[in-house]
């Protein structure tokens, strides 16, 4: 084979090796590995978390590099690209667009992502980025295990059991332990050539709590390595985790104003579970404070009501919060920015204090050695005295010359004390 040139991503990399047909596709063993152990009867392992085999055929074919061939003269080249953008570690996404790509809820997206993470074949890391000069907080990058992801598609039954899924025997579906990759590529999971350097080390932004402490006690099947992540033993295993979302939300005094200002024919227990909901969103990943939101909700509730609306016309909170369609009144989107507006207002006036206060220190120091040097120095009293005399002289040129003397005296004594104190 010709010359290889490899991403800068080393997990797209490892996955240039592995034999996977195009698209979101789900492998037949997935049904028995992604399942959820607490559901499991007849003897089967458990029940098929389908959405979680969703979203996970999904990251896998994100992570998929797709092969352009071209030659250079006589050699034939293949590169690599990488299906997301090259800056980026992870895959970058978010709650919301996977839940409108699978047309399902983020709370159920969410436990998908949770029972994945379970599993150790994804982790899910929150960073900041910045774009055009916005920050953005508590973006979702998802991480894959590639090693974990084979355990999961090819199993292996153990020593001496019966052959069964994924075994040699099995003639239907599955790889063999000795398979090996495309006649006219790399080894299964193997690279042909060295991969580029490594990249620098990832820092998460947070940690993740344990949602299963005592992963023994309730016999979870696949354990984890030393690195939380992959395989091991259960000595050494350290699941990851996932973060819970705003909690004591419902207790804060800011939720708490903002609910009181809800119309009361619209405040439901199904209404507070989509406004809390909304709020979290808002504020993890839009970055919006919560005083804000509240404090924008009751402003706009009475501002409404004093205009004479009709309660069932105005916004339950979830609504004002993320709204669907152009609203009328007072909107959480003209708040962020005139809170925005007011910053860099507040900004540029305090940068303009900070700078008169250091022209004004500046003059100040410029007066004291003046007047130091004018104590001190017979000949810096001499110049001063005919550049600024008690009867200026009628001729302008006599003026000019004097007030030159001086002036390049003060610089020659200024730029001496200069050095000396550098000294």
């Amino acid at each position: 084979m010709g010359k290889v040139n490899f991403t800068p991503n080393e997990r797209v990399n490892q996955m240039a090796g592995f034999s996977w047909p195009a698209g979101d596709v789900i492998p037949h063993y997935w049904r028995q590995t992604i399942v959820d152990p607490s559901k499991a009867r007849n003897g089967k392992t458990g029940k098929p978390e389908w959405l979680a085999m969703l979203i996970l055929s999904h990251i896998v074919y994100k992570y998929m590099p797709y092969e352009e061939a071209r030659y250079v003269g006589d050699e034939h080249i293949i590169d690599y690209r990488m299906k997301f953008d090259r800056r980026h570690e992870f895959y970058q996404t978010s709650y919301r667009e996977l839940a409108a790509l699978f047309n399902e809820t983020k709370d159920r997206v969410k436990a998908a992502l949770a029972v994945l993470e379970e599993l150790g074949v994804v982790k899910r890391i929150l960073t900041t980025e910045s774009y055009h000069g916005q920050t953005l907080n508590n973006c979702l990058n998802i991480d894959i295990d590639i090693d974990r992801l084979k355990q999961l598609t090819f199993p292996v039954p153990a020593e001496g059991s019966a052959a069964g899924v994924g075994s040699e025997s099995d003639p239907t579906y599955g790889e063999k332990r000795t398979q090996v990759g495309p006649v006219s590529g790399p080894p299964y999971g193997e690279i042909p050539a060295p991969l580029p350097p490594d990249l620098p080390p990832r820092t998460l932004r947070k940690t993740y709590e344990n949602k299963n402490p005592n992963p023994e006690e309730a016999g979870d099947p696949l354990p984890l390595g030393a690195d939380g992540f992959g395989s091991g033993s259960i000595e050494d295993e350290k699941p990851p985790t996932i973060i819970p979302v705003m909690e004591g939300l419902e207790d804060s005094e800011e939720f708490k104003a903002a609910w009181d200002a809800v119309p009361a024919s619209k405040r439901t227990a199904r209404s507070k579970r989509a406004a809390l909901g909304a709020w979290a969103d808002a504020v993890q990943e839009r970055g919006i404070d919560g005083s804000l939101i509240s404090e924008g909700y009751t402003s706009y509730s009475d501002i409404r009501r004093e205009e004479g609306c009709e309660e069932r016309y105005i916004a339950a909170l979830s609504t004002w919060i993320s709204p669907s369609q152009p609203m009328e009144g007072l909107t959480l989107e003209s708040l962020v920015e005139a809170r925005r507006r007011a910053d860099e207002v507040h900004r540029a006036e305090e940068e303009a204090r900070a700078s008169a206060t250091a022209e004004d220190a500046a003059e100040e120091r410029e007066e004291r050695f003046v007047r130091k040097l004018i104590a001190t120095d017979e000949e810096a009293r001499r110049l001063h005295a005919l550049a600024f005399p008690d009867t200026p002289s009628r001729r302008i040129t006599d003026r000019l010359e004097h007030l030159r003397a001086w002036s390049a005296y003060l610089a020659e004594k200024r730029d001496h004390a200069s050095s000396e104190g550098a000294a």
